[in-house]
């Protein structure tokens, strides 16, 4: 299947990618991606207890049925929508993180090789 680049609001700086969906820890429980870039990522059916403004930080990020890579990124949440949406935005990304993300983006990789730290359901 091809992904596909996805153009939200002209104003945004980093394309958000839909696929590979990935897998993000954060507050120690795994949420999955609606779309993500290099800026940042919306989150489907969130259910956690954070809301707009608030920062917190992604522990471990993979693709879906492999490993979590551990990476440090903090973010700040944009919003939170009905229906259990969370937009949010890294305020920097660590090497590991740039790399990880670099890597799925270009080559739409899953992170099988990387060892495992916690399972993505």
């Amino acid at each position: 299947m091809k992904s596909q680049i996805v153009y939200k609001d002209h104003r945004r700086k980093d394309m958000r990618i839909p696929t590979p969906e990935l897998a993000l820890l954060v507050d120690g429980r795994i949420w999955r991606t609606l779309d993500w870039s290099l800026g940042g990522f919306l989150l489907r059916h969130y259910r956690g207890h954070l809301k707009a403004g608030d920062r917190f930080e992604v522990r471990g990020i993979g693709g879906i049925g492999g490993a979590l890579a551990p990476v440090f990124l903090r973010a700040r949440v944009v919003r939170v929508e009905r229906g259990g949406r969370l937009a949010a935005q890294f305020l920097g990304l660590s090497e590991a993180g740039f790399e990880t993300l670099e890597s799925l983006m270009i080559h739409r990789a899953t992170l099988h090789h990387q060892p495992a730290h916690h399972a993505i359901p």
